[in-house]
């Protein structure tokens, strides 16, 4: 059989989503929700235009490294990004992060056609550890024409995953 659990289901109430004990299916017991018994509805601002995001396996930047050198390095990375990912004991978890931020970059600058050059994608790495996004030629033109002016990046690494998620917004 197992114990009893504790069942919670949204309800919209007044803007907020009321988290309320659902109907009772026998002896469960109800007891205290499993986080906060309101939480805000939040609706996407107005200036949200596109979200992007991108898993990466650092196996495969390594493979990529590895039988591909510095064609590879250079035709993705900028110079910058090289230096700083170059800086690390193991640069290969740095590289897949900012891989994924490329990747997620043309996913929220909705790219149907000819893919940017990579290189006009660039990670920028803030004396403070977070990351910025800087957009160059084609990638550039591109943020221009669907009025995007913002694009935030969030990066992680953990084993053999790299990720990213970019946020594009307008200039508002």
């Amino acid at each position: 059989m197992g114990s009893p659990r504790n069942h919670w289901r949204p309800v919209p109430a007044h803007g907020w989503w009321d988290f309320r004990p659902a109907p009772s299916r026998g002896a469960a017991d109800v007891t205290t929700p499993p986080f906060p018994l309101q939480v805000p509805i939040d609706p996407a601002p107005d200036n949200l235009v596109a979200v992007g995001i991108d898993l990466t396996s650092v196996c495969q930047i390594r493979h990529s490294l590895r039988d591909f050198g510095d064609d590879f390095l250079h035709r993705v990375f900028t110079p910058a990004e090289i230096v700083d990912c170059s800086a690390s004991h193991d640069p290969a978890p740095h590289l897949a992060a900012r891989f994924a931020a490329k990747e997620a970059t043309i996913k929220a600058l909705m790219v149907e056609d000819l893919q940017p050059p990579w290189t006009s994608i660039e990670v920028r790495r803030h004396p403070s550890g977070s990351c910025a996004i800087h957009l160059t030629g084609e990638a550039a033109r591109l943020a221009g024409a669907r009025g995007i002016g913002r694009l935030v990046v969030s990066l992680t690494h953990e084993g053999d995953l790299a990720a990213a998620v970019v946020v594009a917004t307008t200039r508002d």
